[in-house]
């Protein structure tokens, strides 16, 4: 095996102390997978419209211009991150936006400030 050419060098240099102790936040993989799922436009459209009141699939799908399947798809990416919860209304399935989870990650978030 060759030697490799060349000088070898390391540089140090000192490593100022952090200004104040870092708090780490509370719940950081929650945090993570909620920032992740809102990351899509049509999902955060989709908390824009359970702002104003509970909604249906077909409902959705009638506002965002979305065939049913891909709303169900971005409804269950909600679902698994706590944003938004489900309920029977006689036949459909309505949906509304868990504010207390959405109110805790914006929490978190203003954390970081």
């Amino acid at each position: 095996m060759k030697q490799p050419r060349g000088l070898r060098c390391t540089i140090t240099y000192p490593v100022p102390p952090l200004p104040v102790r870092v708090t780490p936040l509370r719940d950081r993989s929650t945090l993570a997978a909620t920032v992740a799922v809102l990351g899509d436009e049509t999902r955060l459209r989709i908390i824009e419209l359970l702002r104003a009141r509970d909604l249906s699939t077909r409902e959705f799908s009638g506002f965002l211009q979305i065939a049913a399947p891909l709303i169900s798809r971005h409804l269950q990416a909600l679902l698994r991150a706590q944003l938004v919860e489900r309920y029977r209304s006689g036949y459909f399935v309505m949906y509304r936006l868990n504010r207390k989870a959405l109110a805790e990650a914006a929490a978190s978030i203003s954390a970081l400030v």
